[in-house]
């Protein structure tokens, strides 16, 4: 069996302004390396083979002190980038929701059925997702690893495996800096854990969002 943990990225100062990231290139913020840290212990003891990103910085920056704890480079899929929000991008949820209503409305109603202007769909991104995602299993068959990446492609990933579709994709939490424990059989996936965050209970001041 090959086992993968599934990661979302630790906190960047967008997050807590609520911002619209996507293919935005943020750092981790003081804090959200104070998670990535955190993640690093939590995952020391696991016999860690490989370790995969998106190629942004936050999900790079989350990567990196398990790699430096492993002695181990952090490989890059492009699969693994964040939803290109399109318009969206670097404007507030407050923004968005002020001067695009209608179509902030059936994002949170029927997600399933919304491409973003200038962006893409989860439909799409679920895809590419995807392929990353089988990439780095069939690479490393037997082996344990980490995959690191954010919210809305982590959340996608989880519907994947258990069969779910774009429409449930509010209906799966993916909190900053969390984990999430994968199998592939050879066959299918099993998803043995979601949204893990007990690692994160000593970093001060966490913001336990689903944003």
């Amino acid at each position: 069996m090959t086992l993968i943990y599934l990661v979302r990225h630790g906190e960047t100062e967008w997050n807590q302004e609520k911002i619209f990231r996507g293919r935005k290139d943020i750092p981790l913020s003081a804090k959200g390396r104070s998670e990535a840290q955190a993640l690093a212990e939590a995952l020391s003891p696991e016999p860690i083979k490989f370790i995969y990103s998106s190629p942004l910085k936050r999900a790079l920056e989350t990567a990196r002190p398990l790699a430096e704890k492993f002695g181990m480079s952090v490989n890059i899929l492009e699969g693994l980038i964040d939803l290109d929000f399109g318009d969206w991008e670097g404007r507030s949820v407050k923004e968005v929701e002020e001067k695009d209503p209608e179509l902030f409305k059936v994002w949170f109603e029927h997600p399933e059925k919304v491409s973003f202007p200038r962006g893409e769909s989860l439909k799409l991104a679920k895809e590419r997702g995807m392929q990353a995602l089988m990439k780095a299993a069939e690479e490393n068959a037997g082996k344990t690893g980490v995959v690191v990446s954010h919210r809305v492609i982590c959340k996608l990933l989880v519907l994947a495996a258990i069969g779910a579709g774009e429409a449930q994709f509010w209906r799966v939490q993916q909190d900053l800096a969390c984990y999430n424990l994968l199998e592939w059989t050879g066959a299918n996936w099993i998803v043995r854990l979601v949204n893990e965050t007990g690692h994160l209970k000593g970093v001060a001041g966490h913001l336990k969002s689903d944003f």
